[in-house]
């Protein structure tokens, strides 16, 4: 990617390797494996996982020692699901799963009748919204997700007021009477242009500009090309009254502190790609 070979990416004890072909995937694996050998460490094959991005789709057949790896089509790594279709859509339904399980264990707090209604808020802010909004700022968000995330909160919200889609008030009025003016679908839009001027903001020879900014080599399929996490911050940059260049340099200029890094955003980079998610400490490499 722009004339840089990345073929892994590396956070604490998590390696995820990556290789256009299957012999070069095998090849980087078994010299991670005899070097973790050679340090008197071992990989847990029951931990690593394989998974194919791209069509047509193959078995794999990678091995550590004789032991075949499992191939799977979608991994959780750093929290976040990765899946072999590379769309954020399944993360996007596991982080509102977790959200409603989150939502009905605290179904005393809900159901209190002592507790005000801001404090429940803050509640809900704290331990429901921060789960389903977790690496919401990477997401490629499609009409349907957009409709499916504000679904969710609305659920939310009726269930903390004490009223059900039977009392017949409008989810403005709701919205309105509890404080909630701005939804979650705006909360994201903040978070991914905040997270954007980070990455605007980075030296360009860091992993997420390089991503972002950065061409892959290969052919696109015939059709209708996927809808892209830019395309979303062209929608967001038009709202603004900006075009993607102007935004580019505005975000450039700000000043003030940066929001917390993110290396969710690199599974751009396994695109057509073949990816071994490994639990191999950083020192066996």
């Amino acid at each position: 990617m722009n004339g840089r070979i990345i073929n892994n990416l590396r956070f604490a004890g998590d390696i995820a390797v990556l290789a256009e072909k299957k012999v070069d995937l095998q090849g980087k694996i078994s010299r991670i494996a005899n070097e973790s050998t050679r340090m008197d460490m071992k990989i847990n094959t029951g931990n690593t996982e394989v998974q194919h991005i791209g069509v047509p789709k193959i078995n794999a057949a990678i091995t550590i020692d004789q032991d075949e790896l499992k191939q799977v089509e979608e991994f959780v790594y750093l929290g976040g699901n990765m899946s072999e279709d590379a769309t954020t859509t399944q993360d996007l339904k596991r982080r509102v799963g977790l959200a409603c399980g989150a939502m009905q264990s605290l179904n005393p707090i809900w159901k209190a009748k002592d507790i005000r209604i801001s404090t429940k808020i803050r509640v809900y802010d704290a331990l429901v919204l921060s789960i389903l909004m977790y690496n919401s700022e990477t997401w490629t968000l499609r009409e349907a997700d957009k409709n499916r995330l504000r679904v969710f909160e609305m659920n939310c919200l009726r269930k903390i007021k004490g009223v059900t889609r039977r009392d017949r008030i409008r989810n403005a009025d709701i919205r309105s009477e509890m404080g909630m003016e701005v939804d979650v679908v705006q909360k994201i839009q903040k978070k991914r242009l905040r997270y954007y001027g980070h990455v605007v903001r980075m030296k360009p020879e860091r992993l997420p500009n390089i991503a972002l900014f950065g061409h892959v080599h290969g052919q696109r399929k015939r059709g209708r090309p996927r809808k892209r996490w830019l395309n979303n911050l062209e929608e967001d940059a038009e709202e603004m009254g900006l075009n993607m260049v102007e935004s580019s340099y505005f975000l450039r200029d700000l000043k003030g502190p940066l929001i917390p890094k993110s290396i969710f955003i690199n599974f751009r980079l396994v695109l057509g790609h073949m990816t071994c998610n490994s639990a191999t400490p950083k020192s066996a490499e």
